[in-house]
C-alpha cells in the first residue's frame, strides 16, 4: 500500500493497458489499505473523473467502487 498512490496515478494518467495492469495492482492491494486511504484515493479518483478517456470510465467506476468503505 505504501506504492498505491503511484499506482492511482498511473491508472489516471496512462493509456488503457497500463491503467488496466495498475487497476489489477491496485485491486490486489486494497486488503492492505485503511479505510482512511481508502477514501483519500477514491477522493483522488472522483476529482479527476472527468479527466479520463471514455474508454477508461467503466474501469474507473469499478475501481471507485473497490474503493467505497
Amino acid at each position: 500500500s505504501e506504492h498505491m498512490e503511484l499506482f492511482i496515478i498511473m491508472f489516471l494518467e496512462s493509456d488503457y493497458m497500463t491503467s488496466l495492469e495498475s487497476f489489477s495492482v491496485i485491486e490486489q492491494s486494497m486488503e492492505n489499505l485503511s479505510s482512511e486511504e481508502a477514501n483519500k484515493y477514491r477522493e483522488r479518483l472522483l476529482e479527476d473523473l472527468k479527466k479520463i478517456s471514455n474508454e477508461k470510465k467503466p474501469l474507473a467506476r469499478e475501481l471507485l467502487s473497490l474503493l467505497q468503505t
